[in-house]
């Protein structure tokens, strides 16, 4: 996923539906969102939350 201020896509597969809190986590909090492979998009801590960085799938 680009975010769209970084010249990231408007379309569909650039895309992830977020609740407020979340959209925050990830634009301002350090998470990052990746479409896993399985089709499903998948969230990374930043190392403050989890030095390992450990995927997070919903």
């Amino acid at each position: 996923m680009t975010a769209w201020d970084d010249f990231g896509p408007t379309d569909l597969s650039n895309g992830v539906m977020l609740c407020k809190t979340h959209h925050t986590f990830v634009h301002h909090k350090g998470w990052q969102v990746r479409m896993g492979d399985h089709g499903h998009p998948e969230y990374i801590p930043p190392e403050w939350v989890d030095v390992h960085q450990k995927v997070q799938r919903p």
